[in-house]
C-alpha cells in the first residue's frame, strides 16, 4: 500500500429500495391529472405495504414520485421528480424540468414541441440503522500472529520477510515494514520503511 493508505476489512450497507412503475400514457392539452394521482395513491399504497413487510419503521420510510417524460415522437424518457405541489402546479413544474434535463443532457431543449407522460414511478426507500463494527482489541500481538519468512525482492534490496496472520492482530499493534499480511481473501504488502498500525476495526493505516 503507498502512504496513507487504508487497508481495511469493509462492511457494504446500504437503505432498502425499490421502484414501483406504471404505465399511464398522458398527451397534451388533454392531461387527465386525476387519473394520475389515483395512479401515484395506488402505488404509494402498495410501496408504504412493501416497507411494512420489510419491518422498516413509519419514521424511516421515505416515498418520492417521479414520471418519465418525452417530446411528442421521442424514442426515450427522461424520469423526472414530481413535485408534492397541487396537480396543475406539478404538471408545469415537471415540465420546466424536463425541458431543464434535456437540455443539460443533450444541450437543446424543444420548448414548442408537447411533452408526454409515458409512465409513472414511486420510489420507496426504508432507512436502515447503522451497523455496528467488529472490533479487534481481543486479538493478540505481533509475536502471537508470526507464521513464516519469505524471500521478497524490493526495488533496492532483496529481504527475509515476516509472513503474518492479519486475523490474529489486535488494535494497536505496530507493524514495521517489510512484513506481509495474510488473510482469506486479500493480501497486504508493507514496503521497507512504512509502519502499519491496526485500529480498533482492523483497518491497518499505513504511512512512511
Amino acid at each position: 500500500p503507498a502512504p496513507g493508505v487504508l487497508s481495511a476489512i469493509g462492511l457494504l450497507v446500504s437503505n432498502l429500495k425499490a421502484d414501483f412503475s406504471r404505465t399511464c400514457l398522458q398527451f397534451p392539452p388533454h392531461y387527465d391529472l386525476k387519473q394520475m394521482e389515483r395512479v401515484f395513491f395506488e402505488m404509494e399504497g402498495e410501496a408504504l405495504r412493501w416497507l411494512l413487510s420489510e419491518g422498516v419503521p413509519p419514521a424511516e420510510q421515505t416515498l418520492q414520485r417521479l414520471a418519465s417524460l418525452r417530446y411528442r415522437h421521442q424514442g426515450f424518457e427522461l424520469t423526472i421528480p414530481w413535485p408534492d405541489l397541487d396537480p396543475d402546479a406539478a404538471l408545469a413544474a415537471a415540465c420546466e424540468a424536463f425541458h431543464a434535463r434535456h437540455l443539460a443532457l443533450y444541450t437543446f431543449d424543444q420548448r414548442d414541441v408537447p411533452v408526454e407522460i409515458v409512465t409513472l414511478h414511486v420510489e420507496a426507500v426504508g432507512k436502515l440503522p447503522p451497523p455496528e463494527m467488529p472490533r479487534v482489541s481481543g486479538r493478540g500481538s505481533l509475536g502471537d500472529a508470526w507464521l513464516a519468512t519469505q524471500i521478497v525482492h524490493f526495488a533496492d534490496r532483496t529481504t527475509e520477510t515476516p509472513v503474518y496472520d492479519r486475523s490474529a492482530i489486535g488494535a494497536a499493534v505496530e507493524i514495521e515494514g517489510p512484513a506481509i499480511l495474510v488473510q482469506l481473501d486479500s493480501t497486504t504488502l508493507i514496503l521497507p520503511g512504512q509502519t502499519g498500525r491496526v485500529d480498533d476495526f482492523g483497518n491497518i493505516v499505513v504511512s512512511a
